[in-house]
C-alpha cells in the first residue's frame, strides 16, 4: 500500500513535470522574441531610424533566415521564433515610451536618492531649424559614488 503510494505519486510527479515543460517552453519563447523586439528598437533609436524602418528589417531578416536555416536541423524552429519578434511601427513606438518611461524611473528614483547634483543645460539648434535642449546631471550617492 506504501508501495503503491509511492509509485502513484512519483507517475504524478512526472506527469505534473511534462505538462509545466509543455507550458514553460512558449513563454520563454515569447519572452526571447520581446527582448529580442526590445534589442532592436534600441538599435534603431541609437542608429537614427524611423519606426516603420523595424518592418522592412524584419523582411530582410526572415529572407536571411530563410536562405540560411532552411536546411539546417532546427531552421524551422528559427525561422518561426523571428517571424514572431515584433518589429511593426506600433509595437516600436510602444517600445520606445515603456524604454522612455523606465528611464525616467531610474532618473527620478536617482535624483530622490542623491546626496548632491549639478545640472547642466546645452541648447542648439539642429539641422532642420528645430530647438534641442540638453539637460545633463551629474548625481553624488551617499558612498561617493557618481553616476551621470
Amino acid at each position: 500500500s506504501s508501495a503503491l503510494r509511492t509509485k502513484k505519486a512519483r507517475e504524478l510527479k512526472a506527469a505534473l513535470g511534462k505538462q509545466q515543460f509543455l507550458l514553460k517552453k512558449p513563454v520563454e519563447k515569447s519572452q526571447k522574441t520581446t527582448e529580442a523586439s526590445f534589442r532592436a528598437t534600441h538599435f534603431f533609436i541609437k542608429n537614427k531610424k524611423t519606426f516603420s524602418d523595424g518592418e522592412v528589417f524584419k523582411e530582410a531578416m526572415m529572407i536571411i533566415a530563410k536562405t540560411v536555416f532552411k536546411d539546417e536541423k532546427n531552421g524551422t524552429d528559427v525561422i518561426s521564433t523571428l517571424s514572431n519578434v515584433q518589429l511593426g511601427a506600433s509595437t516600436t513606438v510602444r517600445r520606445v515610451t515603456a524604454m522612455s518611461e523606465n528611464l525616467t524611473e531610474q532618473l527620478e528614483q536617482d535624483v530622490a536618492t542623491c546626496k548632491w547634483f549639478s545640472i547642466q543645460c546645452d541648447e542648439s539648434v539642429d539641422c532642420s531649424s528645430s530647438a534641442q535642449l540638453m539637460v545633463f546631471i551629474r548625481m553624488v550617492f551617499d558612498d561617493f559614488s557618481t553616476k551621470e
